[in-house]
């Protein structure tokens, strides 16, 4: 009999997720800390709103995630611009910090593509310099510090 009644239980909780309400809009909503998000959301229940979709999170900083969220996170690569000009665009984790390929975009217009894990580049290093020079990085025996090295001594890419 107890089997029986735990597998009645079970089958109402998956009837009651699979008869959630669900709606789907796009508009943008002002918060109290002073961020910002407009763009595409989902409703659950009339109870539960979550970014989801494509929109643009501006944080109280005029930091700005231009991104593709699933319920409130990150779900794919975004485009942050921060206040100081400088971007990042490239893949994140769920905790919102730079994981995987991604370039950062310095506010002089040079930038360092690379592999990133927790905000900080570990592999993969290539930084363009402001004149558009490329130098390749090489990760150093201690990974305190990369050593750069030019990818073309004679001429730029761009001429050959």
């Amino acid at each position: 009999m107890q089997k029986v009644k735990k597998k009645a239980k079970k089958l109402a909780e998956d009837t009651s997720k699979v008869n959630k309400e669900i709606r789907y809009g796009k508009d943008k909503f002002n918060f109290t800390n002073g961020d910002s998000y407009e763009g595409e959301y989902i409703v659950i229940n009339n109870e539960e709103i979550y970014r989801h979709g494509y929109g643009v999170y501006k944080t109280s900083d005029l930091d700005e995630y231009r991104a593709l969220w699933d319920y409130d996170c990150i779900a794919s690569d975004a485009h942050i611009i921060y206040s100081n000009s400088a971007e990042y665009k490239g893949e994140f984790n769920n905790e919102g910090a730079m994981n995987g390929k991604g370039v950062y975009i310095f506010p002089d217009g040079s930038s360092l593509n690379a592999t990133w894990k927790d905000n900080l580049p570990i592999a993969d290093f290539i930084y363009k310099d402001p004149l558009g020079y490329n130098w390749q990085g090489n990760e150093s025996l201690d990974k305190e510090m990369v050593v750069f090295t030019p990818e073309n001594y004679v001429c730029r890419e761009d001429y050959n």
